[in-house]
């Protein structure tokens, strides 16, 4: 497949849906909001977790635009992990065991994503892994620190997917723009 974008985003190893749903976004110049709304004009995807999976139908339109394969998004999700340790279709729950809620209202989060400053300072371009997502991943075992769920100058969640066009990528808060790398960090 051959992307219909400006400029083509790969999705990066272990990364999660919506970390490369808002850098495609912030790639192409606008905000997620914007890009998400233009892909899917009847789907508010940021009001509820993106990263629980999308349906077929809208993976496929994303894949056509992007030139990234539908299943690949798939398992950039977080079903291929949940599905392993869920004792029933997940499809039946409501809240999937092991995996980490975000509490969304409309599109503001009660819950933010876990991050490592450390990890997010080393990448070349910052993303969110999958496995900040799941609840036993408390710390980095990379950097051995906590992993932190909350900018530590405004205490609001990460929100990566509010984020404008104007900052150029993830690691800035959504609420007060400052830069998530330069977090402090309690060691394990």
């Amino acid at each position: 497949m051959s992307s219909s974008w400006a400029v083509p985003v790969p999705l990066l190893p272990d990364e999660l849906f919506s970390s490369w749903l808002v850098r495609a976004a912030l790639a192409q110049g606008c905000d997620p909001l914007v890009l998400t709304g233009v892909l899917w004009p009847h789907c508010r995807v940021w009001t509820r977790d993106p990263d629980r999976s999308l349906s077929e139908g809208l993976l496929s339109t994303l894949a056509r635009v992007s030139g990234i394969e539908a299943s690949t998004f798939d398992a950039a999700s977080l079903r291929p992990a949940a599905s392993v340790i869920a004792l029933a279709p997940l499809d039946r729950l409501a809240i999937w065991p092991w995996t980490l809620a975000l509490g969304a209202r409309n599109r503001r989060r009660h819950g933010g994503l876990q991050y490592c400053p450390f990890c997010l300072r080393e990448d070349r371009e910052p993303y969110y892994r999958v496995q900040w997502r799941l609840a036993w991943h408390t710390g980095c075992p990379r950097h051995d620190v906590l992993l932190l769920d909350r900018c530590p100058i405004c205490n609001a969640p990460v929100e990566p997917h509010r984020l404008p066009a104007e900052v150029g990528h993830l690691a800035i808060c959504g609420t007060c723009r400052h830069d998530l790398r330069e977090a402090g960090t309690i060691a394990l």
